[in-house]
């Protein structure tokens, strides 16, 4: 989509991303999301923020470990 805009000169002064992983697969899903935001950085030379994210409520210490791990690298990558 953002080639598309870029193509056509659209501007924009940010890209929003959520996520919402399963249980089972937010690790995957973390790794995924990064190296996503780290291609839309260096393609667009635009921040990205991570908008919106979510897991069951059920699983508060999975839940725990994922937002502490997108956290944590979400920090690196600003600094």
């Amino acid at each position: 989509m953002f080639d598309a805009l870029k193509k056509n000169n659209a501007e924009w002064d940010v890209i929003g991303m959520s996520i919402y992983p399963s249980v089972s697969s937010w690790k995957s899903y973390n790794d995924s999301l990064f190296t996503n935001i780290k291609d839309m950085i260096s393609r667009y030379s635009c921040p990205v923020m991570i908008c919106e994210t979510g897991m069951d409520y059920s699983e508060a210490s999975t839940a725990k470990s994922f937002l502490t791990d997108l956290i944590t690298r979400a920090k690196a990558i600003s600094n």
